[in-house]
């Protein structure tokens, strides 16, 4: 049965699943090991049997300048993405249920996976400030799954770069709409939060 994760009353929110984080990143053709199977299926798998979960639609491209286009830590999103730009006929169409800022670590190539929805790659390295957006998730789940390469030029997930740049653009310093103050850096969303309760990784 599809998301059979699902099933286990979402174990991921709890404080063991947050413990056993590397067990948790999910599986892709890549990715074999230290990962879990079934949380990528494809769009209209996933049921809401257990929690409510905002919708992040594949063809939903609002900028983080708007409230609909912004994420809070520990936010349950449904996060749908097309193979290719989604007005493309027969793009394959995945989705995933995730939590805001969840670390997936390195993937096969060595790129970093943590703090997804952060605009940009990983977690802040700095006490520059950073963007984070629904457009930012959705580029980084696409790019995961499909081990993207070349940024706007990849033929799976470059119409996702191309949405979220207008977002890792955004002037932070001078605008603070899509901003998650102290939820920046690996320690304050891989390794704080997990012992909070407040977000998986």
């Amino acid at each position: 049965m599809p998301f059979q994760w699902l099933g286990l009353d979402l174990c991921f929110m709890l404080a063991f699943c947050q413990a056993h984080s590397s067990q948790l990143r999910p599986c892709t053709n890549q990715i074999r090991e230290n990962c879990s199977e079934g949380r990528f299926v494809p769009c209209g798998s996933t049921k809401n049997r257990h929690h409510d979960f905002s919708m992040l639609h594949a063809r939903d491209a609002t900028k983080c300048h708007a409230p609909a286009g912004r994420v809070q830590p520990g936010q349950m999103i449904l996060v749908e993405f097309f193979s290719g730009p989604p007005d493309v006929q027969n793009g394959k169409c995945m989705e995933i249920l995730l939590v805001v800022g969840e670390c997936w670590g390195l993937d096969s190539d060595g790129d970093s996976y943590d703090c997804l929805g952060l605009c940009g790659v990983g977690c802040q390295e700095s006490d520059v400030c950073s963007n984070w957006s629904r457009n930012c998730l959705k580029h980084d789940v696409c790019s995961y799954y499909y081990n993207s390469r070349g940024g706007a030029a990849d033929p799976h997930c470059g119409w996702a770069f191309n949405i979220a740049a207008s977002d890792f653009l955004q002037p932070c310093a001078v605008d603070s709409a899509c901003t998650l103050p102290n939820f920046n850096r690996k320690a304050e969303v891989c390794t704080k939060a997990a012992g909070s309760g407040e977000r998986v990784v």
